[in-house]
C-alpha cells in the first residue's frame, strides 16, 4: 500500500495528535492545506473539460471563494417579433449569465410598467441560461411588448435552481 493512498482509522489520528509537538502540527496542517489546494485545481481542471461553458469556483482558505470565467462562454442572440434577446456571461458584474432587452428604455414608462433594469440575472450554469433564453424566445413569438416579456421572464427565471446542489448535481 503506497502512503498517498492510506488513511489512518480515526484512533490512529488521535494518538498521532496526542505525541506531535505543535509546530509538526502547524507543519501537518499546512500540508494537509496544500494538498487541498491541489485538490481543488485539480477538480477546476475537471469541471472545465466536462464544460466549457461553465464557471469554475476555486475555493480558498478561510471561506473565501473566487469565480472564474468560463473558458468558452454561452452566448446566443436573437430578434423575434422586433425583440432583442440576448444571453452572455457577464464578468464585470454579477459574475453569472444574464439575459439583457437592450430595447427596453429607462424613465417613467418602464418605471410604470414595473420594470427597472435591462437585464436579468440568471445563473452560473449555462444549461440554465439556454433555457431562460429559450423561454424568452418563445414568448416573444406571441408577445411584442418588451416590458411584459422582461417581467415573465424574470419570474420563470427566479423559480429555477441556481446551483448544481438545487439542480440534484453535485
Amino acid at each position: 500500500m503506497s502512503m498517498e493512498k492510506y488513511q489512518p482509522s480515526p484512533e490512529e489520528m488521535k494518538k498521532a495528535e496526542e505525541v506531535m509537538t505543535n509546530e509538526q502540527k502547524k507543519m501537518s496542517e499546512a500540508r494537509e492545506e496544500g494538498y487541498n489546494i491541489a485538490k481543488s485545481e485539480q477538480s477546476a481542471e475537471k469541471s472545465r473539460e466536462k464544460n466549457p461553458a461553465e464557471p469554475t469556483i476555486e475555493k480558498h482558505p478561510g471561506g473565501l471563494y473566487e469565480i472564474i470565467t468560463p473558458e468558452n462562454p454561452y452566448h446566443e442572440e436573437t430578434t423575434v417579433n422586433g425583440v432583442e434577446i440576448i444571453v452572455d456571461w457577464y464578468d464585470d458584474s454579477s459574475k453569472d449569465y444574464e439575459i439583457y432587452f437592450p430595447q427596453i428604455e429607462f424613465g417613467e414608462a418602464a418605471s410604470e410598467k414595473g420594470v427597472s433594469d435591462q437585464v436579468i440575472m440568471v445563473s452560473r450554469r449555462p444549461e440554465v441560461a439556454k433555457q431562460v433564453f429559450d423561454y424568452a424566445a418563445k414568448l416573444a413569438q406571441t408577445e411584442s411588448d418588451v416590458y411584459e416579456i422582461y417581467k415573465k421572464v424574470k419570474e420563470f427565471a427566479r423559480d429555477l435552481p441556481y446551483d448544481p446542489a438545487e439542480a440534484g448535481r453535485a
